[in-house]
Parts: C-alpha cells; sequence; structure tokens
C-alpha cells in the first residue's frame, strides 16, 4: 500500500471484489490475495493488472549474510535503514 499510486486497476481486476479504493487515504485496501487462486497455484489477479508493477508475486530472493548484519545493529535508529537496504 505505500506504493500504491492509486489508479485503480487492481479494484477493476479484483474478480473477488474485495478491493476498494479508499478516497482519503489515496490507496487500494482490503485484499484477501486471491487466495482461492493460489491454493491452485495461479497469481493474484492484482499483481497481474497492477499498472506501475508495484505488485509482485513470488519468492524473495536475499543475501543471507546482508540479513545477519542488520539484524546485528546496535543502534535501534539505524535498524530500519539496515532492513530497507536488504530489500531495495
Amino acid at each position: 500500500q505505500d506504493h500504491c499510486r492509486g489508479w485503480r486497476m487492481c479494484v477493476s481486476g479484483c474478480p473477488y471484489k474485495k478491493v476498494f479504493f479508499n478516497h482519503h487515504s489515496g490507496k487500494a485496501e482490503k485484499c484477501t490475495l486471491c487466495y482461492p487462486r493460489l491454493e491452485v497455484g495461479q497469481p493474484t489477479v492484482c499483481s497481474e493488472t497492477c499498472v506501475g508493477r508495484l505488485r509482485y508475486l513470488g519468492v524473495l530472493l536475499y543475501d543471507a549474510d546482508h540479513v545477519t548484519w542488520a539484524a546485528s545493529q546496535p543502534d535501534p535508529r539505524t535498524l530500519y535503514a539496515a532492513q530497507r537496504d536488504i530489500l531495495l
């Protein structure tokens, strides 16, 4: 939701009509992650229809040494930045 640009394609593409657009926050909310589709090995519809390609589905690859480094940050103020660096 933090990266949502408000284009609402996932709202119209949701086959279960569970996603709605919150006009106050400007973001799409309330998703069941297409659980029935995931059960049979299909991807979520919103990940296929998101115009901004912000919704991805799949395995997240990470460097175990980098995760250990981030988790061992002594100062809590630097922990968030270290965790963010793992993903970005």
